[in-house]
């Protein structure tokens, strides 16, 4: 039996190779490397399209070291960071819940009596608002990282965590391995805590992964 040349094998090898490469790379988002020094984990998912982006690349921050207390008026400001969060998750939520509402608000607005309609309308509010603030709790219920400025601009988080509505900030700022300009809302700062330190114990709950609270940053004094 005769048997192909050489070459005709290799030049039938290279026209199947290019249908078992693996999923490409879109160079035009990778104007920075992928590995951004020591310390920092990147977990990179591959999206139904087979094209990796670097901005499906997932961050992970961690902490280092424990920067220094705060005091009860920069904890006020980390609380409020929290509680801004919120209330703008619950005012999203509560529009959400309205739509199943609706039934309830038109029959309340065919009452004839307008006291009676406007105490039937404020509870009916008073409800869905509830029912909002609980369901966003049940979301939030790990840890918040807040960014935080410095006068030596290190990259430095805080942490809170909302419990029944309210929101518990731990006594203490912590220093991050990456810079702050990276740490996004995407980003997951882990949290696990210094040997010795109980400052996120405190209020961790178990969480050892905090979301970052978008769009809020504390000056420290």
């Amino acid at each position: 039996m005769n048997r192909p040349p050489f070459r005709v094998l290799m030049a039938a090898a290279l026209l199947v190779l290019p249908a078992c490469t693996a999923p490409t790379v879109d160079t035009t988002e990778l104007d920075q490397p992928l590995h951004r020094g020591t310390g920092e984990t990147r977990v990179i998912i591959s999206p139904s399209s087979g094209v990796i982006k670097i901005r499906d690349a997932v961050a992970i921050a961690k902490v280092l070291r424990r920067y220094r207390d705060l005091d009860a008026a920069e904890k006020e400001l980390v609380k409020l960071a929290v509680r801004r969060h919120f209330d703008g998750l619950v005012a999203l939520e509560a529009r959400r819940l309205e739509q199943q509402f609706a039934g309830e608000r038109q029959r309340i607005s065919r009452i004839p009596d307008p006291a009676l309609r406007r105490r039937e309308d404020a509870a009916l509010s008073a409800r869905l608002y509830a029912q909002a603030a609980r369901n966003v709790a049940e979301k939030l219920e790990g840890l918040q990282a807040v960014p935080v400025k410095t006068s030596t601009s290190q990259s430095v988080v805080a942490f809170a965590r909302v419990v029944s509505g309210d929101v518990r900030v731990a006594d203490a700022a912590y220093e991050l391995d990456v810079p702050l300009a990276r740490v996004g809302p995407d980003t997951k700062v882990a949290a696990a805590g210094i040997q010795g330190d109980h400052s996120l114990q405190q209020i961790g709950g178990g969480s050892r992964l905090a979301s970052v609270v978008p769009g809020a940053a504390v000056t420290l004094k």
